[in-house]
């Protein structure tokens, strides 16, 4: 990584959450691009997207923001608790292609309110890699071995609840595969394509959007003061008193309660 990245005032606080992975080889773009859901192909050099892996059946595997540095070197972020699978998983369909793919375990990923310059989305440095984060003045920070990042579980915490009212619906390989794209509203980032051709899931995603068949989406729940509520089949996640649940479109279809709680569904926040 050679390219400058200015340093910030801002303090950086750990996201023990989420883990690394790099991608390296000749043929890194064209292997991603044949198994996630976005179009890696069309992503330029220094940028990122939202991204994900899925089932035949068109279920998501995992969620992650890709990174691509070049056609031969990505960078990927994912829920920490399913890397070994996610890793697992995608290796599993290498065959000959020249890829490599290789957990950054000495690497912290980090929190930071500070702002990117305009128009930018992605600053590399000897250091690490920050990106400009949905939510206003946050960015994400991929800092490599032998930084010290502080861990303060109040900023940590604030910072995923930001994350859960921005609609970003964490699903990690260690979870069961059970919503589809549009199930997750993914269209909003747009963190899939119908467009590029072929991925494992695409004829499920495909009919979805074409045949207009979708009947339930992601919301942003909040629950009753002193209300806890419990594991719901609805629900994707929650932190406290909020969660992503999938609920029909119509709200006159919603249940009565989610998880035995009363609920009010909140507007997401602005991306």
């Amino acid at each position: 990584m050679s390219h400058n990245l200015n340093p910030s005032d801002s303090p950086e606080f750990a996201l023990p959450e989420l883990a690394v992975i790099s991608i390296e080889g000749a043929d890194a773009s064209r292997f991603l691009h044949a198994q996630t859901m976005n179009d890696v192909a069309g992503l330029a050099a220094m940028d990122w997207h939202w991204n994900g892996w899925l089932t035949p059946q068109g279920r998501l595997i995992a969620l992650f923001a890709l990174v691509k540095l070049s056609d031969t070197q990505f960078v990927l972020v994912t829920p920490a608790t399913g890397v070994s699978a996610l890793l697992e998983g995608l290796k599993r369909f290498v065959f000959r292609s020249k890829v490599s793919f290789t957990p950054m375990t000495d690497a912290v990923v980090a929190g930071s309110h500070a702002d990117l310059p305009p128009g930018t989305r992605v600053q590399v440095s000897d250091t690490g890699m920050q990106l400009r984060w949905p939510g206003e003045g946050r960015s994400l920070r991929v800092v490599l071995a032998g930084a010290n990042v502080a861990t303060d579980q109040a900023l940590a915490h604030a910072w995923a609840l930001q994350d859960l009212r921005a609609g970003i619906p964490w699903i990690s390989a260690a979870d069961n595969p059970q919503w589809t794209p549009q199930q997750l509203s993914l269209e909003r980032w747009p963190a899939f394509s119908v467009k590029k051709g072929c991925y494992p899931g695409q004829e499920i995603v495909a009919r979805t959007h074409f045949l207009g068949k979708g009947k339930r989406q992601l919301h942003w729940v909040h629950f009753s003061a002193g209300e806890v509520p419990s594991v719901d089949a609805a629900m994707v996640r929650r932190i406290d008193h909020d969660a992503l649940c999938v609920l029909p479109i119509d709200s006159n279809e919603h249940p009565a309660q989610i998880g035995g709680a009363a609920y009010s569904v909140r507007p997401f926040d602005p991306i």
